[in-house]
């Protein structure tokens, strides 16, 4: 009997060629080697939509081995979880970008 986590034999599907230790490495030290989602020391780095091919860095994120294994359970959850998750750091980002470029200015124009 299968594994009620069993999906049809996808987990030894290949990766894709640009998964590579400095992939990893990098995604790693993005995420400062903190798991995204207990804020303790993590160093898995982990698929967000959870297909092996996609090694883009923002599908990538940094997980401790617990929860690396406790998002193996209700994947979609995660997914949007994540996606979520993301897209707040991205709006950060950009506010944060935004910010600083006016400043910026504001320092080159005496303003």
């Amino acid at each position: 009997e299968k594994n009620y986590l069993w999906q049809g034999g996808i987990s030894f599907e290949p990766y894709s060629v640009d998964w590579t230790e400095t992939l990893k490495r990098s995604i790693r030290e993005r995420d400062h080697y903190i798991c995204q989602l207990c804020s303790n020391y993590g160093n898995n780095v982990h698929h967000i939509d959870y297909n092996k091919k996609n090694s883009n860095p923002t599908n990538l994120i940094n997980l401790c081995r617990g929860c690396n294994l406790k998002v193996n359970h209700n994947r979609k959850g995660w997914i949007k979880h994540f996606k979520g998750r993301l897209a707040i750091k991205n709006d950060i980002n950009s506010l944060f970008y935004e910010a600083r470029d006016e400043a910026i200015d504001g320092l080159r124009t005496g303003y």
